[in-house]
């Protein structure tokens, strides 16, 4: 069976009239009835191959959407305008978010398809609007919509692709000129509005994997979270990112670091844990808590771990809760010359924070920058 989620589905609010209000439709029943096949895939770089099409108003589609990101990823149709408006509020979603699969109760949004998880292929079945227009197409997968988007073409002719404002920059081949990308001397804003932190945006970092989440907490303080490594790379404070980079037509740009960075890990898991050999980690991604914090899951070889961090009040620094599971003895975690590490179920023993054996299914660690 396939999924497919209208509009009218959203007007309910209630996640349970929701999941029953799925329209269902067969795979033979949908494709005699579809004018046209599409196939759409999500891919490395958080964006979609295909970033715009034409389609006549009315047109009835099948599409063939294959995640091929190591990443869980949506596709949602928007009315015209609305892009930024629905990316804000798929992020409000917080706790939510998950069961709704990331799209907002709007009705901005004509039509969605549920989270498709990395390395799976889904056939879904819409109908384009009768109303001609340039609908916005995105993944509202929190920290996707920054850059994973595209648009549909109703009844409208398509621009040549590099004068495209609908599609992302860096997908308008060789259209932006030199002369264009020298106009803008000052970093600009990720975002054309104010948002509530904490909040986060994948997007290629400096000084880390390709696998990056870019966190801003509420307060002065931001972090890096590197998906392949399992572990905060830096943090920084005195602001957020810009997109200055982002928007230049290369693909190994990253984004601007607003501020200075106060902390970096030292090239290590910052966890001992005993007798478990060399390390395998997977990340197994995350979700937003506790109004809007993302917590990260990710396993030690068979070790289950996830991490949530928070800032500290009135210092410099930050505090990340650890969960563990299939794991049965005491953790250790290093001392720093440059940072104050502490935890309230942990005592100092030599060199190490150790967490006993008794406290590891939760507890907090905090790291402050020591003042020199």
């Amino acid at each position: 069976m396939a999924f497919s989620i209208p509009i009218k589905n959203f007007l309910t609010g209630a996640v349970l009239s929701l999941m029953c209000q799925f329209s269902l439709v067969s795979n033979s029943m949908a494709q005699q009835q579809a004018d046209t096949t599409l196939h759409l895939k999500a891919q490395e770089g958080l964006q979609f191959d295909i970033v715009r099409f034409a389609l006549k108003p009315g047109t009835r589609v099948r599409l063939l959407f294959n995640n091929a990101d190591d990443m869980d990823h949506n596709m949602v149709i928007v009315r015209p305008g609305t892009r930024e408006k629905i990316i804000q509020e798929a992020l409000e979603l917080g706790e939510k978010g998950p069961e709704l699969y990331y799209v907002p109760p709007s009705k901005d949004v004509i039509w969605a398809t549920q989270v498709i998880a990395p390395h799976q292929e889904t056939a879904y079945y819409f109908t384009v609007p009768s109303e001609a227009g340039i609908y916005p197409f995105v993944c509202t997968y929190p920290g996707h919509g920054l850059t994973m988007y595209g648009a549909l073409y109703a009844g409208i002719k398509m621009p040549a692709i590099e004068n495209d404002l609908n599609i992302p920059a860096n997908r308008r081949g060789n259209g932006i000129s030199s002369d264009h990308k020298h106009q803008h001397h000052e970093a600009t804003p990720l975002h054309p509005y104010t948002l509530e932190a904490p909040y986060l945006y994948r997007v290629f970092m400096p000084y880390s994997g390709p696998a990056s989440i870019a966190v801003k907490l509420p307060g002065d303080v931001a972090y890096c979270y590197d998906a392949e490594l399992c572990r905060i790379r830096y943090a920084w404070s005195g602001g957020f990112l810009s997109n200055l980079d982002l928007w230049k037509n290369k693909k190994d740009t990253c984004a601007v670091l607003e501020g200075e960075i106060f902390y970096q890990d030292k090239n290590r898991f910052p966890l001992e844990l005993e007798h478990t050999g060399e390390p395998v980690m997977a990340f197994k991604g995350y979700r937003l808590v506790e109004g809007g914090y993302p917590e990260f899951s990710y396993t030690y070889n068979d070790i289950a771990v996830s991490e949530l961090t928070r800032p500290l009040e009135n210092q410099k620094g930050f505090s990340t809760r650890y969960r563990i599971s299939n794991y049965r003895k005491a953790i250790r975690i290093p001392l720093d010359n440059d940072y104050k590490i502490s935890s309230a179920q942990g005592k100092i023993k030599g060199s190490s924070l150790v967490i006993p054996a008794r406290k590891i299914h939760e507890f907090t660690v905090q790291t402050e920058v020591k003042h020199h």
